[in-house]
C-alpha cells in the first residue's frame, strides 16, 4: 500500500502519462488514410520520450510495490512491448505503410490491453 503523498502522487503521474501516450494513438488512427504516415512520424518522439519515462518510472514503482507479481509481470510485459517494437522499426524502418499497419494494428491493441491492465492493477492504490 502506498502510504506516502508523494508516492500517491507518483502513480497518479505514472496513470496520467499512460493517457498521453494512447492520446498519441488515438491521433495517429483518428487521421484519414493518406494523413497517418505525417501523424506518426509527428508523433513518434513524443512516444519515444514517454516510454523512456515509462520506463525509467518503473524503477520506482517497483521499490514501492515490487512485491506485488502483478507489478512486476507489467513492468516485464512493456518491456517486451518496447523491445519489440525497437526491433520492429530497425526492419520496417524503410515501409512507412508497413509501419503504420505495425502501429495500427499490433502497437496500439498490445499498448491498450497492457494499460488497461496497469489501470486495473494501479487504480486502487491512489483511490481515496
Amino acid at each position: 500500500m502506498l502510504h506516502k503523498e508523494s508516492q500517491l502522487t507518483f502513480v497518479r503521474q505514472y496513470l496520467e502519462l499512460l493517457n498521453t501516450v494512447e492520446q498519441a494513438f488515438n491521433y495517429v488512427e483518428n487521421k484519414p488514410l493518406f494523413e497517418q504516415a505525417d501523424a506518426l512520424h509527428l508523433i513518434m518522439p513524443d512516444l519515444w520520450s514517454s516510454w523512456i519515462q515509462l520506463a525509467v518510472s518503473h524503477d520506482a514503482l517497483l521499490d514501492m510495490l515490487g512485491d506485488s507479481p502483478e507489478i512486476q509481470a507489467l513492468v516485464e510485459q512493456f518491456r517486451d512491448m518496447v523491445a519489440d517494437f525497437s526491433e520492429t522499426i530497425n526492419v520496417w524502418s524503410f515501409s512507412q505503410e508497413k509501419m503504420i499497419q505495425y502501429v495500427l494494428n499490433r502497437l496500439s491493441p498490445f499498448y491498450r490491453e497492457w494499460k488497461t491492465k496497469t489501470e486495473l492493477i494501479l487504480s486502487p492504490f491512489v483511490r481515496h
